[in-house]
């Protein structure tokens, strides 16, 4: 199952999550699901619904000239969140990057 790393922009922060899914489409709804609403400033259980329902109607774009990379956007209570998120591949055998490589 494809795996994938979110990236959104709200209210100055940026907040990074994985989840695996079956495509593009329902990995921005299970991602919207999943988000941990005390994890993200100024984000509350009425915002994450509120997102939830748009990311049923957003249709994530493919950034040109990228691989696997897609964009979207909402507006939560007149704020402007940017989401981008990426297929990536787990790393073989829990094999993780360091720092020093």
């Amino acid at each position: 199952m494809p795996f994938y790393t979110f990236i959104m922009e709200y209210k100055g922060g940026i907040y990074v999550s994985q989840i695996e899914a079956d495509s593009n489409k329902t990995a921005l709804i299970k991602w919207a699901k999943q988000l941990e609403v005390s994890e993200i400033y100024g984000f509350e259980l009425n915002n994450k619904e509120e997102l939830i329902s748009e990311m049923r109607d957003e249709q994530p774009v493919l950034l040109d000239g990228l691989t696997n990379v897609c964009c979207v956007s909402a507006l939560i209570s007149d704020e402007s969140a940017l989401i981008h998120f990426v297929q990536t591949d787990k790393a073989t055998n829990n094999q993780q990057l360091s720092a020093n490589n």
